[in-house]
Parts: C-alpha cells; sequence; structure tokens
C-alpha cells in the first residue's frame, strides 16, 4: 500500500567510471545521451535556456547531452547518459537501434525543440521535446509530443528521466503520507502512484548537504502515473512513467497533457519544495482556496481532538473521555453498521441497535458524530451488488477479470470503478441516509484520498479504457453530487488520506499511513505544501501500549504539524495506566486553541530543534529530541516558533534569537520568533 521497495524496475545501464564520491557544490552537469547521428558540416554552438535558478546547456555534439547549471555555474559533475524518455510498446520495449537524434534547435527566444526519428520498417515516427524558460518560472519546462503510427502501439511512457550522482550520505524525499525521507544505498528503490496516500504529490527529490535536485509534472487533472527511483553505486535516477489510455492512441499525434520540470539548487528540501512545487499547486483546482475561504462547517475549523470508537470500546468509556476533553470532540465511529466491518459493503444499513439514539445523544451534547463508509469495495455478496448489478460498475482488467482485495476480515471485495454511475449512485444513496436518516456532523469515507487507481477496460464505463484523468474526475463528480444532494452546511465529508487532487473535495483528512518502516523517516512534507488549504487529523497509527512515550511524542508531532488532535480510542485514554497521557492529550488541546489562528490557515515552514536537550528512545520510532519545535508563518504573514516539551522533565533551551527559556515537563510554547534555518 505504501512504498515498495521490491518493485522490478526498468533497468537502466550505469556508466562506472565515475568515482562514487562527486560533489555537487553548486552545479550539476547530467550528460543525457542517447543514440549518435552525425552532425551537419557546419558546427552548432550550445544550445542554451538561461533562468533565475537554473540554465540549460544541450550538447552541440551528435548526440543528445545536457547540462543543468545552479544559479552561479561554477563547476560541473558529468553523469551517466540516458534518454529523457522513453516508450513501452503493446509487444515489448522500443529497441535502441530504431532510435536516432536529429538534434535540437532554438525555435525562439527560451525555447528549444528537441527531434529523435523512430523508424520501424517502412515508417518513422518522431518524438518532439520541448523545453521552454518562462520569465515567470524559475525552472524551464519540459513538454513531450509523439507523432507518427508508433503512437497505436505505446502502452506506456517514461517522462522525464533525470539522474544525478549518488553521494554516501543522501536522502530520497517522497511524498508517502505525511512525507518520507529515506538513505539512499544502492539498491534503493521507490515505485509511487499517484494519485494515492502513496504518492500524494508529483515530485521527487534527491537531497545531500551539496544541495537538492528535483524532478515534478505539472499536471492540473490528476492523471494516474508513477514517481520512480532506483539507485545503484555512481548514481540516482528518478523518473516518471505513465500508463497511456486509448484515447491518447486514437490518431497518430499524442500530446502529454502536461508539462514537466528538473532542476538543481544549493539548498535544502524543504525550501525547494517552498520555491519550487507550491507555487505550481495554486493554479490547481484543489489547490487555490486556502481553508478560511472554504465552506468549512465552523466546528471542524475550531476542533482540536478527534476520538476513534471501535467496536471494542464501550459507550461509557466514550462519555468518560467527552468529560475530560470537553463535549465538543470530533468522534470518528467505526462498527455501527449491523454487518461485520470489511464485510457485506455496501450494505450498512439498518445500523445496530440503539446506534442513532446514541448519535442523537451525542449531537445533544455537542459531539460531532462522523461515521466510517468505504468508498471503493463492493462485496460481491452483498444485498446492492444484486440490487445495482454491482458487476457492471467493478473495475475491469485487460484479461476482463475483476481486482480483488481481502482485509482482515478475511472477505473478498472487489474494486469499484468511481466513474461507473451505478457506483456514483449507490455511494449518493449511503451518504444521503447516513445524513438524513441518522443526523450525524458527517460522513467519513475510507480508502478515497489513499488508493491507488486501477486500470480499468469496462468499456460500458465512461472513461477512456486504462489510465487517464477519470478515476480523479469520477470521485469528483461522485462527492460534489453527493455534497449538493445531502450534506447540510454543519456536515463534513472526510476521508484517508491526502492525495491532494481530492483536497477541496473533502473537509478533513485522516492521515495514519505514513510508512515509517526500515530507515524510512517521516517528514512534515505534505503540510509543507498544502498546511494552509487543508485540514486533517492523525499521525500515524497508535500502538500499545500508550503509556510508553509513543503516545506523547505522537501528539507533540501531530500538534507541531498542525493536525487536529488525538484520533484515540476512548478506552485506552481514560484507562487507569494512562493519566499522565490524558493529562498531556488535554494539555496539547488547550495549547492547540490557543495557537489555532497559527495553525488554521498558517503556513508550516519545517521543523526546528533546540539541539541542546536530550535524546530519547520512542518504541517504534526510533530517538528524538525531548523538546520538539517547528516555525509556522500565520494568515497574516507573522513567523512563529511552536516548542513542545514532551518528556517528563524540564528543559532549558537557547532560541533563535538567543533568549534562554526553561520548558516545564509536559508542556508548549509559543512566540513571534524570526526563525532561522537550524
Amino acid at each position: 500500500m505504501i512504498y515498495t521497495p521490491q518493485r522490478h524496475l526498468p533497468d537502466m545501464k550505469m556508466n562506472k567510471s565515475h568515482p562514487r564520491h562527486i560533489s555537487l557544490l553548486l552545479v550539476l552537469l547530467l550528460q543525457l545521451s542517447g543514440l549518435a547521428s552525425p552532425l551537419s558540416a557546419q558546427e552548432r554552438s550550445p544550445l542554451v535556456l538561461r533562468g533565475d535558478e537554473v540554465s540549460l546547456s544541450f550538447s552541440p555534439e551528435g548526440r543528445y547531452g545536457l547540462t543543468i547549471s545552479s544559479r552561479d555555474r561554477s563547476s560541473q559533475v558529468a553523469s551517466d547518459r540516458t534518454l529523457p524518455w522513453d516508450l513501452q510498446l503493446r509487444d515489448g520495449h522500443l529497441p535502441d537501434y530504431q532510435i536516432e537524434y536529429a538534434g535540437g534547435h532554438l525555435i525562439e527566444e527560451g525555447l528549444v525543440e528537441l527531434t529523435w526519428q523512430v523508424s520501424q520498417g517502412d515508417v518513422t515516427s518522431t518524438i518532439r521535446v520541448e523545453v521552454r524558460q518562462k520569465d515567470s518560472d524559475p525552472l524551464p519546462e519540459w513538454s513531450l509530443r509523439i507523432t507518427g503510427p508508433i503512437v497505436r502501439q505505446i502502452d506506456q511512457i517514461t517522462f522525464p528521466r533525470f539522474k544525478v550522482p549518488r553521494e554516501d550520505s543522501m536522502e530520497l524525499i517522497m511524498p508517502v503520507g505525511y512525507g518520507i525521507s529515506k538513505t539512499i544505498k544502492v539498491g534503493t528503490e521507490a515505485y509511487l502512484p499517484y494519485p494515492s496516500g502513496s504518492g500524494t504529490m508529483q515530485f521527487l527529490m534527491a537531497t545531500s548537504s551539496s544541495g537538492t535536485a528535483f524532478i515534478s509534472t505539472r499536471d492540473t487533472e490528476g492523471h494516474f502515473k508513477h514517481f520512480r527511483s532506483v539507485a545503484d553505486e555512481q548514481s540516482v535516477s528518478m523518473y516518471v512513467t505513465v500508463p497511456v489510455p486509448e484515447d491518447w492512441r486514437r490518431n497518430d499525434d499524442l500530446r502529454l497533457p502536461w508539462s514537466s520540470v528538473i532542476g538543481y539548487r544549493k539548498s535544502g528540501w524543504e525550501s525547494t519544495v517552498i520555491d519550487w512545487y507550491r507555487p505550481f499547486t495554486y493554479q490547481t483546482e484543489w489547490g487555490a482556496k486556502a481553508v478560511t475561504e472554504r465552506e468549512i462547517p465552523r466546528w471542524l475549523m475550531e476542533n482540536d481532538l478527534w476520538i476513534q470508537k471501535q467496536k471494542e470500546d464501550s459507550y461509557s468509556d466514550l462519555l468518560r473521555a467527552m468529560a475530560l476533553y470537553g463535549n465538543n470532540v470530533g468522534v470518528h465511529w467505526y462498527h455501527w453498521h449491523h454487518y461485520p466491518f470489511d464485510t457485506r459493503y455496501p450494505d450498512y444499513f439498518p445500523p445496530k441497535p440503539l446506534i442513532k439514539e446514541k448519535f442523537r445523544e451525542l449531537s445533544n451534547m455537542g459531539a460531532h458524530v462522523v461515521p466510517y463508509i468505504n468508498g471503493r469495495l463492493w462485496d460481491p455478496l452483498s444485498e446492492a451488488f444484486r440490487t445495482y448489478h454491482g458487476d457492471r460498475a467493478l473495475c475491469v482488467k485487460r484479461d476482463g477479470s475483476y481486482y480483488e482485495e481481502v482485509y482482515h476480515s478475511k472477505v473478498p471485495h472487489n474494486v469499484s470503478c468511481p466513474s461507473s454511475e451505478i457506483w456514483q449512485r449507490v455511494q449518493g444513496d449511503v451518504i444521503d441516509s447516513i445524513s438524513k436518516r441518522l443526523s450525524t456532523a458527517g460522513v467519513y469515507i475510507d480508502q478515497v484520498a489513499c488508493a491507488a487507481p486501477d486500470l480499468c477496460y469496462n468499456p460500458d464505463h465512461n472513461h477512456s479504457l486504462g489510465g487517464g484523468n477519470w478515476w480523479a474526475k469520477g470521485y469528483r463528480d461522485m462527492y460534489q453530487a453527493a455534497r449538493a444532494r445531502s450534506i447540510n452546511d454543519g456536515q463534513i465529508l472526510a476521508t484517508e488520506e491526502c492525495a491532494e487532487c481530492y483536497i477541496d473535495l473533502f473537509d478533513l483528512m485522516l492521515i495514519v499511513n505514513t510508512d515509517r518502516r526500515g530507515d524510512n523517516r517521516p517528514i512534515p512534507l505534505f503540510p509543507i505544501v498544502y498546511s494552509d488549504r487543508a485540514l486533517y487529523t492523525g499521525y500515524c497509527y497508535i500502538a500499545s501500549p500508550i503509556n510508553n512515550g509513543s503516545f506523547k511524542f505522537i501528539t507533540a508531532k501531530s500538534l507541531l504539524w498542525g493536525s487536529q488532535l488525538g484520533w484515540i480510542q476512548p478506552g485506552r485514554i481514560v484507562a487507569a495506566d494512562a493519566q499522565r497521557e490524558a493529562l498531556f492529550l488535554k494539555r496539547m488541546q488547550q495549547f492547540r486553541a490557543k495557537v489555532r489562528s497559527i495553525l488554521v490557515g498558517g503556513q508550516l515552514l519545517g521543523e526546528w530543534s533546540p539541539g541542546e536537550v536530550p535524546l530519547m528512545d520512542v518504541p517504534g520510532h526510533g530517538q528524538h529530541p525531548a523538546v520538539l519545535g517547528a516555525k509556522w508563518r500565520s494568515a497574516e504573514g507573522k513567523p512563529y516558533l511552536l516548542l513542545v516539551n514532551w518528556d517528563d522533565q524540564s528543559h532549558k533551551l537557547t532560541l533563535p534569537t538567543g533568549k534562554r527559556i526553561t520548558l516545564a515537563p509536559l508542556s508548549a510554547w509559543v512566540d513571534e520568533v524570526p526563525c532561522q534555518k537550524k
């Protein structure tokens, strides 16, 4: 479901003549070379595109070559040779001997066109890459166009491809859940399907003390694609693969319907994603509005804590938790439907006995109950499957079979196609019934912003066969219609994880699946980009026991990253052996209410560590400072530093201003502090 290190990737031949330890101090040279063709008799100078952040220089030789330089262009580093594109045909890989590089041309100021000819017997096709430098953009945009008979044979496009020298201390920055930093070793691989919880945003970065390499697509419609990376002894390759939908193959002219960017700079990943990705997101439908500009119920904007009600939690424990944390908390309620969990979806009604009465009682007390449904799975044994002819709504593989998934219930479920009118009607009916018959504060819809798209080849569905943007569009149509039909001004729609293209569809996102396996280190990548435009809760699944320091650490991280706190089961937080944890959560809830005006609509700039407090062992999370910090900028533009001492001991530390303070045990602190990077 998350980062998959064992996935097979296409073989990418590496030149082993370069040293393993390569300095990337200020300039990065990529000598990305295709197959040679002789130059014309007339010698040509390099084609150069100069921007404010990077410069591109295309080699004048008879083979494709590219030099990418950072701003001052003081040195160069050679890398291996590869084309910026690749094609996988239906009958196999496009062989190298059929490709001939025809050269590059300066079409106009700021625009270079690179051309390849592909010969297949008596027919020839053309592949053109346009690289354009706009005055308003720090990075040149790369576009791909393919013309000729080969278009009808393409199964998958790889574009762009970007390779950098590997260093010993180098991290791969991946938009998985909140975000992951992973040490790049020989053999490190990444496979991130977008849009999903395993590929929430459209970029990859490789970063070290020397600088940061960046690759990104600028797709405003959420097309299905994969971001991939593979490392060997000399280099790190980053590239994007795109399954080609049938519509793209219907004539002999294929234009990839978005541009891409690549770049390198001498700075860290935080400033790189802020400067090079965040501005693009404001051009999208999902990222155009701040949370303060969206029509989100006031209670959710002012909510600071969530309780999750599971099967094993008693109703009395829930009432005890509400007595401790206040009646106006969010209650995420599982197991309210009459069939066991993860069975008979979407047959949720009738609810369990007294559910309606309990929901009403909690609502009258001031709580906000949001029950669970699944937005993707259909049990073929359900009554709804027979009533609605569910087989007509399923995603169909190329061989005509259905996708099947099995979870803890051991009951097989099929994957529904979000473009199906049948599934859209089913989801709309379920949401309408919950909203009106149970009088809830909204509906939580599982998997939508978490699970990756599946290719669908059902010819009766309203989409192109295979890939495309129809998956994201299908969900958009579905939940916009459901909201208009059934969700009133005081109700919300929530979902699992944080694939960016669904941000504006949902009022709240539950982020708990960030992959922490192996040497993966969670980082606040998603909040750095979207904290001002999304509301979210959770940090990770909360393991037992909670009184070993792990829950206090999770709570501190949640607060500093802008998350609404808790997502804890009531039976666990009111237990006799969790009194210290319950107290800490209460204090952080009160503190979050105090700084809510900073967090809601504000921008997370990055984490901050005082560097002079002890490290503490956190079961399941490694070692972390006893005092954690984060830099924020409020919606009004004021800089703030937030600190949390999650230890049972007090700690002295020095602020970025040089001021010394002492943080009491289990406390938090905030002030308007200009924060320099540390």
